[in-house]
């Protein structure tokens, strides 16, 4: 059965958590079946990954709070990232680059293709350099890689008892990551407890910034330099670091992706 899923807008200020009995945002748009991924792209559009109308997993654009086709083909479009007049989508075995006009084509790397029961997991983009950084993972590992603007491809963190998962960018030397140890449990049967471990992208050295519970499904900085996270079903932020982990939003359905919107002034 489809889930049908709501995009909301959430203003950030000064204080970013909300009141008790303060209505939750309103939606910016309704009815994207199975939204996976979100980002703004170069033009100030919203373009999100989730099914079309035929039930088929594609990008789409935001126009006018509807959502219209914008690019197709992929096998599972579960991570993408902007960096220029480029989206650069991941699907499960491979990287797409997509133009402004929606045209795709795989990446050309030498990035390994996953093994049989590995997938692609997520892709962030250094605004500056144009390096891509992507995890892959399975049940019980996972590495993660950094692909140049040439192309080439460094492994900055092996294969180990962490699963690597949701990305990104950190300042200029570090990757925030969200990692579990073979998805680690702790409390009732089904609690899955998370890892946000900041790791140095020169030699993959490892420290554990917060432990969460539910698993993360999104990261996304506000322009006052605050983390806000997507995990179970609670929009979380950590205001400075060092601080731990605050409720901004709870009884969410489904937060599986958000960023930073077009007017950097909103969480989508």
């Amino acid at each position: 059965m489809a889930r049908v899923l709501w995009l909301m807008v959430l203003v950030v200020g000064a204080v970013p958590t909300c009141v008790a009995g303060e209505p939750k945002p309103k939606p910016l748009a309704a009815g994207l079946d199975r939204l996976v991924a979100m980002a703004v792209g170069p033009d100030g559009r919203i373009y999100v990954a989730a099914n079309d109308a035929n039930g088929k997993n594609a990008i789409l654009v935001l126009q006018q709070n509807k959502a219209v086709p914008f690019a197709a083909g992929f096998d599972f479009a579960r991570s993408m990232a902007w960096h220029q007049k480029w989206l650069f989508v991941l699907d499960n075995r491979r990287i797409w680059k997509v133009d402004l006009k929606g045209n795709a084509e795989v990446l050309a790397t030498d990035i390994p293709v996953p093994k049989a029961g590995r997938v692609l997991g997520r892709i962030t983009a250094d605004p500056e350099s144009g390096s891509l950084y992507v995890t892959d993972f399975d049940e019980k590992t996972g590495q993660i890689y950094r692909i140049d603007a040439k192309g080439k491809v460094t492994l900055i963190t092996p294969p180990g008892t962490d699963r690597a998962d949701v990305v990104m960018l950190d300042g200029a030397s570090h990757l925030l990551v969200a990692e579990y140890s073979e998805l680690v449990r702790k409390g009732p049967i089904g609690d899955i407890w998370a890892k946000l471990n900041r790791v140095r992208i020169a030699d993959g050295t490892r420290e554990k910034v917060a432990e969460l519970s539910g698993m993360i499904t999104s990261m996304a900085w506000d322009s006052y330099g605050r983390l806000f996270i997507s995990a179970g079903d609670k929009l979380l932020t950590i205001p400075r670091p060092g601080m731990a982990p605050m409720p901004v939003l709870d009884k969410l359905k489904d937060p599986n992706a958000i960023c930073l919107g077009p007017t950097r002034k909103s969480i989508l």
